[in-house]
């Protein structure tokens, strides 16, 4: 080892403090794998401490008890005290965390990610710019990615923010068939994925829909194009806004209460009973042909 400066041995035992250029030759080590390089007083800051790894300023804080911990960046985990198996890297991520001890399991990539979690919350995924920032107390299971996710949140993905990322795409999914099992996928105005049950479990205040499908007859089927289409593909539908007129309950609105899409799948069961209502009149004019 050769350096241009002098050692300053005022540190924690096992420890090597450095001010100046330092370079080192051949393997270097201490007992108890506790290796604390600190250059020009705080500028970059490196300890290894139980298997952690901490590098910046206040990363990992050197009073960290835990263990197998990566905290890399200025304040990553800088008030970690016997956290256990996260992965921090970026300024001021999981900077307030104050847990009491455990595995929590964090894995966090961006500024100010997780900054403040308190202690009790495991398992949580953040990353992008102020991901997970919204979550404040023990909430765990999230993966926010891109999102700053919401507060309570158990257990939720969310990717994305709302006005910001106005498109999203996947691959894989098109052209892909998938079996009998498979169900649609639908979202709602809060941009929640999910798919529409229909077990009798899931229901309850059951009765036959009689006349009520009979407002459909008032709809207007129409052709169009989207606007956005340059190719001008017809499409056939109905008018989310007329159809408000009608029977509002068939209406998809946005957050702000303007009418958006249709439920267009809500329209089988109804035309389903529209059509049984239609044959039983018709087998009873049949009757009533047959007696003459």
């Amino acid at each position: 080892m050769a350096t241009n400066n002098s050692m300053n041995n005022n540190i924690p035992d096992n420890s090597l403090n450095v001010s100046g250029d330092i370079d080192f030759h051949g393997n270097l080590g201490f007992d108890a794998n506790a290796l604390f390089i600190n250059i020009d007083a705080g500028e970059i800051v490196m300890n290894f401490r139980n298997a952690n790894i901490n590098i910046g300023v206040g990363a990992g804080n050197l009073s960290n008890a835990g263990n197998n911990n990566i905290n890399i960046g200025s304040g990553a985990n800088n008030s970690a005290n016997n956290t256990s198996n996260n992965i921090a890297i970026g300024q001021g991520v999981l900077g307030s965390f104050f847990p009491g001890g455990g595995d929590d399991h964090h894995t966090v990539i961006g500024y100010a990610a997780l900054q403040l979690l308190l202690s009790g919350a495991v398992n949580n995924i953040a990353l992008g710019y102020f991901a997970g920032r919204a979550l404040t107390g023990t909430e765990s299971n999230n993966i926010d990615i891109g999102s700053q996710g919401v507060a309570g949140d158990n257990g939720v993905t969310r990717i994305g923010t709302n006005g910001t990322h106005t498109s999203a795409f996947m691959t894989g999914i098109f052209g892909t068939t998938v079996g009998v099992s498979g169900v649609p996928v639908v979202v709602d105005n809060n941009d929640q994925l999910g798919t529409v049950v229909s077990s009798i479990k899931f229901k309850e205040n059951v009765v036959d829909m009689g006349d009520e499908s009979s407002v459909l007859m008032k709809l207007r089927p129409v052709m169009f194009n989207l606007k956005r289409d340059a190719s001008k593909h017809k499409q056939w539908g109905l008018i989310a806004e007329e159809v408000k007129e009608v029977y509002p309950e068939l209406v998809v609105t946005t957050p702000d209460g303007e009418p958006h899409s249709v439920r267009y799948m809500d329209l089988i069961p109804m035309l389903l009973n529209e059509h049984q209502k239609m044959k039983k009149e018709l087998d009873e004019l049949k009757q009533l042909i047959n007696k003459k």
